[in-house]
């Protein structure tokens, strides 16, 4: 390629690219200027999303520097952002965020605004991830297995049970049928709520 042939593909690109930009500034413009206030102020959240204050709740406990009024407030600035879905947005207006929603459940629990039980309205929830409510594998993963996890599914331990509930002391029972799963349900997990 000759140098004037090179020169002319560069100022073209460049072209290009600076139409783009400016095209980028003029739509950033519009979208300012049509959140504008009548009386010409903009007014936003000052939180983009809720790992920030999540984050801080996590971070008062790792310091142990908790303010409790403090964690208070961030609990019920959360609890507000929540989606339909149970989960948190990355950002305001948002869709559920995986990550979000762990740090959000997180801090709530440390603030002790969530215990970690699921309850008949979670799975209530309709969520894609919501495997009671949508057949199938969700649309995204809830989480990566560990190597043990890998080796489980890849060399099972020979038996017949389909079914498993926790005893709420780090074992599990597990169940051929469905019949004695519900017990086993009602033994471990329904006695657990109602005292």
């Amino acid at each position: 390629m000759n140098a004037h042939v090179e020169t002319s593909v560069h100022e073209s690109s460049a072209t290009e690219s600076s139409t783009r930009l400016t095209l980028a500034i003029q739509r950033a413009r519009h979208a300012l200027l049509a959140s504008q206030h009548q009386d010409g102020y903009w007014c936003f959240e000052l939180e983009a999303d809720c790992t920030i204050p999540s984050e801080y709740v996590l971070l008062m406990h790792y310091m142990n520097t908790v303010r409790v009024d403090v964690q208070a407030k961030i609990a019920v600035y959360l609890r507000e952002r929540e989606l339909e879905t149970g989960g948190w947005p990355l950002y305001a207006g948002g869709q559920f965020d995986m990550s979000c929603s762990v740090k959000t459940y997180y801090a709530l629990k440390l603030a002790g605004r969530w215990d970690g039980n699921i309850r008949k309205r979670d799975l209530e929830i309709d969520s894609p991830y919501n495997t009671y409510r949508h057949a199938g594998l969700p649309p995204g993963p809830l989480g990566s297995p560990g190597k043990d996890s890998i080796r489980a599914v890849l060399d099972p331990t020979p038996g017949k049970e389909l079914y498993f509930v926790s005893r709420n002391d780090g074992t599990h029972e597990f169940s051929e049928t469905l019949g004695d799963h519900n017990r086993a349900v009602n033994r471990y997990q329904k006695r657990r709520t109602s005292s």
